[in-house]
């Protein structure tokens, strides 16, 4: 089948093609200032959300790859904070509690060409041979932490800042993955490749200290050390016939952070702040695809989405921002990132391909500039516009560093003018957007705009 050659054309063949996500919330914060050095505060909120997605993998016409899925989650959370205000020490203590239930159905819809499978039998059978799987399960989460972070004052300059974080995370994965005979969804034919009902605990204790030193009134310097924590978690679309061990939780990841910089004005016109930053992942998280023999024959002839720790990594990098305003008409910034990310271990199928292997969606260098004008029009209101050009490197996006996927490094031109009237009620802006990766840039823009309040 030639591939269709319109830019916005798929010759996408799925007949379900709802996609939408519908989230809602509430927050109550309530607030309480003594009449010391004390304050209190606590935050109630709840969310939940549904997203329903249909995607036609093989973008063709034929029902090689089609799927579709509901995923939902529901979120409570409570948190109380004790704050404390001295002459020379600030503090905040805390307590957070969230339990949260997220999970939802994936039906697959995957089709193997008669030719191939059934020679001969096309008229009768048709172009593919329909196989439907079905995963579906749900992650309860209940998690509790103990927080605490205090600033003391050194000297009139010098502040040291000591935190830490104790979490406990309680996880419960019910899970049931199987097969199905009719494109419903409605008749299991009896092959199930995941039923389970596991659950697991993990702890974890997260410092953090800090250093700041005022030089003068413009340049603040800072140095600091803390470590972070990504509980572990369960796989819904495990296969535990090809893969047992699918269905065991792949641990947390956790990271150690080194950070050394500065803050200034070196000027009434011109800022600049800059960091060199250092972070030592261990068990890093990933999303992959293992490939299974359902046949026997030793080849991998399907595979799954699963989840997985790599091993250990390392980033190292430089964030670089500046603004220079040198008058009220007219200003210059933006901001410029450096990035090294290593694989230190890379454990696949028992052996260390480190090497071989590199960070998705890291890029080496990024970087934006921004370009600000404002022309005041007396009594007509003002006009303000802003020209904004970035760059981003070359990434893998996925883990198995797929060249037909590969995202070369690319820019982009931003141009957006803004009027506001008088009353400032209301904004007219018109934007353009332009890349060098296309051949022709999208339309403009314009838009009426509601003014905050």
């Amino acid at each position: 089948m030639p591939a269709n050659d319109h830019r916005y054309d798929v010759d996408n063949g799925f007949d379900n093609q709802g996609n939408d996500t519908d989230n809602s919330g509430t927050a109550l914060t309530v607030t309480w200032k003594g009449q010391g050095n004390w304050g209190f505060k606590s935050i109630t909120a709840h969310r939940e959300g549904r997203y329903n997605q249909a995607i036609d993998f093989d973008v063709g016409p034929y029902p090689i790859a089609d799927v579709d899925g509901i995923q939902t989650d529901d979120q409570l959370s409570q948190e109380f904070q004790w704050q404390y205000s001295g002459d020379r020490l600030d503090g905040v203590f805390g307590l957070y509690w969230m339990d949260a239930t997220a999970g939802g159905e994936v039906r697959n819809r995957f089709g193997l060409p008669t030719a191939l499978v059934a020679p001969g039998f096309e008229n009768i059978i048709g172009p593919t041979l329909a196989i439907y799987g079905f995963s579906g399960g749900e992650v309860q989460t209940n998690a509790l932490a103990l927080f605490g972070d205090l600033s003391y004052s050194l000297t009139d300059n010098t502040a040291l800042s000591l935190g830490g974080r104790f979490n406990r995370e309680d996880k419960r994965a019910r899970v049931l993955n199987q097969g199905f005979a009719d494109e419903a969804f409605t008749m299991p034919n009896g092959q199930v490749t995941a039923d389970f009902d596991e659950s697991e605990s993990w702890t974890d204790f997260s410092p953090r200290i800090g250093l700041d030193h005022q030089l003068g009134e413009e340049t603040l310097l800072y140095a600091s050390y803390s470590e972070g924590f990504k509980s572990g978690g369960y796989n819904i679309r495990a296969n535990t016939v090809q893969v047992p061990e699918s269905q065991n939780p792949y641990k947390p990841e956790r990271v150690a952070s080194y950070e050394l910089g500065f803050k200034s004005d070196l000027s009434q016109a011109f800022r600049l702040n800059a960091a060199l930053f250092y972070s030592d992942y261990e068990d890093i998280q990933l999303s992959i695809f293992t490939g299974v023999d359902t046949t026997g024959d030793g080849n991998n002839d399907s595979f799954f989405g699963d989840f997985t720790n790599a091993g250990a990594g390392e980033i190292r990098g430089l964030e670089v921002e500046y603004q220079w305003a040198p008058s009220d008409s007219f200003s210059l910034s933006g901001n410029a990132t450096w990035l090294d990310a290593e694989y230190k271990e890379y454990v696949s199928g028992g052996v260390d391909i480190a090497d071989q292997q590199a960070f998705t969606n890291t890029p080496e260098l990024a970087y934006t500039i921004n370009g600000d004008f404002s022309f005041p029009l007396a009594d007509l209101g003002d006009l303000d516009a802003r020209l904004s050009y970035s760059y981003r490197d070359d990434v893998y996006p996925t883990t198995d560093l797929s060249e037909i996927v590969f995202q070369k490094g690319y820019s982009m031109w931003n141009a957006t003018v803004v009027f506001t009237p008088p009353s400032g009620s209301w904004r007219l802006a018109l934007e353009e957007r332009t890349s060098p990766m296309r051949s022709t840039a999208p339309p403009a823009m314009i838009c009426a705009i509601p003014a905050s309040r």
